[in-house]
C-alpha cells in the first residue's frame, strides 16, 4: 500500500495506491491423473501475510466440485478430492484474503496447476456401476424375460381359478324341479269317462 499527499488549488488530496497481494504457491502431485483416483492440491500463501480464506479456482471461477479442504499450517491448506472423473480436468489457481493496516484485500492468482483426467482402457467399457456393457445388456434382457414369464405364470393361475369357479354349482333336489310326477303323499284323481268306479290313490 502506497499513500501519497497531493496539492491542487491550495487544497491537500491523499491518493492511496494499493497493489494486490503476492499469489500463493500451488502444486500437486505429479500425472496422469486417472478417472477414480484421489488427487490432491496444496495452496501456501506467503508467510508474512495474515492470510485466511483459501480459495480453489477452476478455469476463472470457483471450482464447482466440493473439494474437501484440510488446514496444514497458518498459511496452507490443502484440496482434495476422492473420486475425480474427468469433467474435473481444468486449469486450477489460488486466492486467498489477508489483513493489512486493518483491511482486508485479496490476493492476485497463484500459478496455474493443470489438470487433465485420463480414462482407462477398462473405465471405457465399464459404466459408473463398475459392470461391463456386456454384463448390462445381460442385466437388461433378464430382467426382460423374468417379467414376461411371472406375467404368463399370473394369467394362467387366474384363467384355472375362473374355471373352476365357473362349475361350481349348488346342490339341487331331483324331484324338487320335477313337478310333473307327484310325490308320495299327492292324492291322483282320474276322472271317470263313464260307469267306471273312482279311484282314489293316496
Amino acid at each position: 500500500i502506497i499513500q501519497y499527499r497531493c496539492f491542487s488549488n491550495g487544497s491537500e488530496e491523499h491518493i492511496t495506491i494499493i497493489a494486490l497481494l503476492e499469489g500463493a504457491k500451488l502444486t500437486t502431485m505429479s500425472g496422469p491423473y486417472v478417472q477414480g483416483e484421489s488427487v490432491r492440491i496444496t495452496c501456501i500463501a506467503p508467510e508474512y501475510y495474515n492470510a485466511h480464506s483459501l480459495r480453489l479456482i477452476k478455469d476463472g471461477k470457483n471450482a464447482e466440485r466440493t473439494w474437501i479442504t484440510t488446514q496444514l499450517t497458518k498459511h496452507g491448506v490443502e484440496f482434495s478430492v476422492a473420486n475425480i472423473t474427468v469433467a474435473d480436468s481444468g486449469n486450477y489457481t489460488c486466492i486467498y484474503q489477508a489483513e493489512t493496516g486493518k483491511r482486508t484485500f485479496n490476493s492476485s492468482k497463484s500459478n496455474v496447476v493443470a489438470i487433465n483426467v485420463v480414462v482407462t482402457g477398462n473405465q471405457n467399457e465399464t459404466g459408473s456401476t463398475g459392470l461391463s456393457t456386456g454384463a448390462i445388456v445381460a442385466i437388461i434382457f433378464g430382467t426382460f424375460f423374468l417379467a414376461i414369464i411371472i406375467i404368463i405364470l399370473v394369467r394362467w393361475r387366474t384363467r384355472i381359478h375362473w374355471k373352476k369357479n365357473s362349475c361350481k354349482k349348488n346342490p339341487t333336489d331331483d324331484t324338487s324341479n320335477d313337478h310333473s310326477r307327484p310325490s308320495e303323499t299327492e292324492v291322483m284323481k282320474f276322472v271317470p269317462s263313464g260307469d267306471e268306479d273312482i279311484i282314489f290313490i293316496e
